[in-house]
C-alpha cells in the first residue's frame, strides 16, 4: 500500500545528494560537499520528511550549546506544498531545541509567516550584497590564514557570537580560502572566501576596525575580478560600517532575509558582524 504520509527521521550525511536535488527544485544551488557538512554539523538535529528514500522536506537544527542554536535548510518540495510539512518539521525542531535559551534563524520572505506564527521575534535584516568585482592594489598586510592563526580567529568569532564555534571555523579553513589582515604582526581582521555559483562570497568577514575590513573587501574583490566572478557578502542591517564599505565599492542589495530569535535575546554582538558565514550557521 502506498505511504500516505512521509516519515519524520534524521538525515544521514550520505543522503546529501538527495537533499541537493530537493534544494535545486527551489533554486538553491549548493554543492554536495557543503550540504553533507551541514548535515554532519546538525547531527541528530538534521531532520527530514521522506517517502522511503525520497526526501521531500528538511530542517536542520545546529545546537551550539544550551545558550544558542541555529535553524536552517528549512525546505519543502514544491510538489507537496500546502501539506504542512514545514510546520511539522519545525514543531519537531522546537521540541528538539526545547532546552536552548536562544534559537535563531534567517527567514526568507516565504518562510517568515511560519516562523512569526510560532513565536519567533524579528531582530533585523540580513542583506545579500552583490556586484561587479574590481582590481585593487595588493595590500601587503593581508596574507593567507595558517593553522597557527585559528585560535585567534576562533576567539574573534566567539566575541561576535557570544560562544566559540571551533567546528565551524575549522571547517571553513579546511574547505575555503582564509585570509587575515595584520597590524604590527597582530591579526586585526579575517575572512574566508567561497565560490557560490558565479560569485565569490566573503564569509565570516570580521575586523577590529573599518580600515582592516575595507582592506579585506578590496582583497576579495581583486580575487573575484581575477577569476571573472561577481563579489558577494551577507551583511547584517545594523552593521553600518560594513554597509558603507560595500556600497562604496559598488555592491547593491540583491535580496534580504529577516534574522529572528525564539526565546532570549541572542548572546554576543552578531549585529556588528561585517559579513556572516551562512544562513545555516549565522
Amino acid at each position: 500500500m502506498a505511504q500516505l504520509e512521509p516519515e519524520l527521521r534524521v538525515i544521514s550525511p550520505d543522503e546529501a545528494p538527495a537533499v541537493v536535488t530537493l534544494m535545486r527544485k527551489i533554486g538553491w544551488m549548493y554543492a554536495v560537499e557543503q550540504t553533507q557538512h551541514n548535515i554532519t554539523l546538525g547531527g541528530q538535529g538534521s531532520f527530514c520528511l521522506a517517502f522511503d528514500k525520497e526526501i521531500v522536506a528538511t530542517a536542520l537544527a545546529l545546537k551550539y550549546s544550551s545558550r544558542l542554536a541555529w535553524v536552517g535548510m528549512v525546505i519543502s518540495d514544491p510538489a507537496y506544498q500546502r501539506r504542512g510539512f514545514a510546520r511539522r518539521l519545525m514543531n519537531h525542531v522546537m521540541g528538539y531545541l526545547s532546552d536552548v535559551e536562544s534559537v535563531m534563524l534567517d527567514a526568507s520572505t516565504l518562510g517568515f509567516p511560519l516562523y512569526d506564527s510560532m513565536g519567533y521575534q524579528s531582530l533585523y535584516k540580513i542583506y545579500v550584497y552583490s556586484g561587479a568585482a574590481n582590481h585593487f592594489t595588493p595590500a601587503d598586510n593581508i596574507r593567507p590564514m595558517t593553522v597557527a592563526d585559528l585560535p585567534t580567529v576562533i576567539d574573534m568569532d566567539s566575541l561576535i557570537m557570544g560562544l566559540a564555534r571551533p567546528q565551524v571555523i575549522t571547517w571553513l579553513f579546511e574547505v575555503g580560502e582564509g585570509y587575515v589582515v595584520t597590524d604590527s604582526g597582530k591579526i586585526t581582521g579575517y575572512m574566508f572566501t567561497r565560490t557560490q555559483v558565479a560569485a565569490l562570497r566573503m564569509v565570516a568577514w570580521n575586523a577590529a576596525n573599518q580600515f582592516a575590513a575595507e582592506s579585506l573587501l578590496e582583497f576579495a574583490s581583486t580575487l573575484a575580478a581575477q577569476a571573472g566572478l561577481a563579489l558577494e557578502t551577507l551583511t547584517p542591517e545594523p552593521s553600518q560600517a560594513a554597509r558603507e564599505i560595500a556600497e562604496r565599492h559598488g555592491l547593491t542589495i540583491e535580496r534580504a532575509l529577516t534574522r529572528m530569535v525564539y526565546g532570549k535575546q541572542p548572546p554576543g554582538h552578531m549585529s556588528e558582524q561585517y559579513g556572516i558565514i551562512a544562513f545555516m550557521t549565522g
